[in-house]
């Protein structure tokens, strides 16, 4: 790292990598609207890998701790030592973890700090994600994992919750509930709004356009976590009484697998894996409907982005904030989790539903990036740090 500037009361945003994920995206945002506030912002990435820092506004300083191809755990672990080293020589008021992912890590830099900082942790998913067994590697992991996220949440002095259950559930794991607050993610940029004019270029839209079958949309990682093994298994069912066609917009590790159970299933000609796709908002205007069969979210961009562009959703009622957004059945229907059958039944009712845009439209308000979101936050940091400040007196 270069020498530091000198110290300042500066709010130290960390992040695991650069790449333009939800988090990321969602954080860049924030540091920017904090800098445009006045507040000396550092935007803090163990890995420089990935292009989201090109967004950051001139007055955010963008620290990269270090450069490696490692496995995300095994880099964050890693940049421990160069975290701690960054604390010490700039001394940042605030350390804001933005993501699941580095919060212990956040948590033991601060230990044996003699001055730590105000240590916010912002829980982007839902505290007790679960894999399934068919996944036995990464469930173990997660279980195992599990312990040493409850002591980083006891350590911290602000926990940021994306959804009203993912509060309560961290409310349970921790002693001092009082600090765990709930903020809506600000998803709704005036740049995804302007995405959703932007042309969506496949023949399917077409012949959707023309009467032909409806197309269903995925967003999202294609991962253990979002499970499109169901989708996929769904599609088929809804296939043999209603015509309809599946784009998946995203990457990931379980592309070949998600590929060869399509083709199993004989839906090598309905389903398309795009790849990743950025910006979504014109696919989400012209499709017929969003399907998300995730096992866990944290304040899930996908459906708050569809309602913003008047689509209707169909979601696993999975840990997180799916339930929430979708209870009312405004936006659409909920089903149970790896229940292929149901969601086939609810993907047949919503593409016979009437679309109301315009309700549909109205779920996003609370989601827009207008500047309610980081007031809340540096409000709940000022008395963050009036608590901690009593407590040390």
């Amino acid at each position: 790292m270069r020498s530091p500037d000198p110290p300042r009361a500066t709010i130290a945003i960390l992040v695991h990598s650069l790449n333009e994920g939800g988090a990321q995206l969602r954080l860049v945002s924030l540091a920017n609207r904090f800098a445009s506030r006045g507040h000396a912002v550092d935007f803090v990435a163990v890995s420089g890998a990935g292009t989201a820092g090109r967004s950051l506004a001139g007055e955010v300083r963008q620290i990269t701790l270090m450069m490696s191809g490692k496995r995300p755990l095994v880099r964050v672990l890693a940049g421990l030592g160069a975290l701690k080293r960054y604390l010490a020589l700039h001394r940042p008021a605030v350390l804001l973890a933005g993501s699941n992912g580095v919060h212990a890590v956040a948590a033991l830099a601060c230990a044996g700090l003699a001055r730590p900082p105000l240590l916010v942790l912002r829980a982007a998913s839902h505290p007790l994600r679960q894999m399934p067994w068919s996944r036995p590697k990464k469930r173990l992991r997660q279980l195992g994992l599990r312990p040493i996220e409850r002591w980083a949440l006891g350590k911290a002095d602000l926990i940021v919750a994306l959804s009203q259950e993912s509060a309560a559930a961290i409310r349970q794991m921790v002693t001092a509930p009082a600090k765990v607050i709930v903020v809506p993610n600000p998803t709704i940029t005036e740049d995804f709004r302007t995405s959703l004019a932007k042309p969506a270029e496949h023949r399917w839209f077409d012949a959707s356009d023309a009467g032909g079958d409806p197309v269903i949309l995925g967003v999202g990682r294609i991962s253990s976590q979002k499970n499109l093994e169901t989708l996929v298994e769904a599609m088929a069912i809804v296939n043999r009484s209603l015509p309809v066609r599946l784009i998946l917009l995203g990457e990931g590790k379980r592309r070949g697998a998600v590929e060869a159970l399509a083709a199993r299933r004989g839906l090598g000609e309905r389903v398309e894996l795009m790849g990743h796709v950025s910006p979504v908002g014109g696919w989400l205007a012209r499709a017929d409907l969003l399907v998300s069969s995730s096992l866990w979210e944290g304040s899930p961009g996908a459906i708050i982005e569809a309602f913003e562009a008047g689509l209707p959703v169909v979601a696993t009622a999975c840990p997180g904030g799916s339930v929430e957004l979708l209870e009312s059945g405004t936006g659409g229907m909920l089903v149970p989790m790896r229940d292929p059958a149901a969601m086939a039944r609810a993907i047949i009712a919503m593409l016979g539903r009437p679309r109301d845009r315009a309700a549909v439209r109205a779920l996003a308000l609370p989601y827009q990036d207008d500047g309610r979101a980081d007031l809340a936050y540096l409000a709940a940091i000022e008395a963050a740090a009036k608590r901690k400040a009593a407590a040390l007196e």
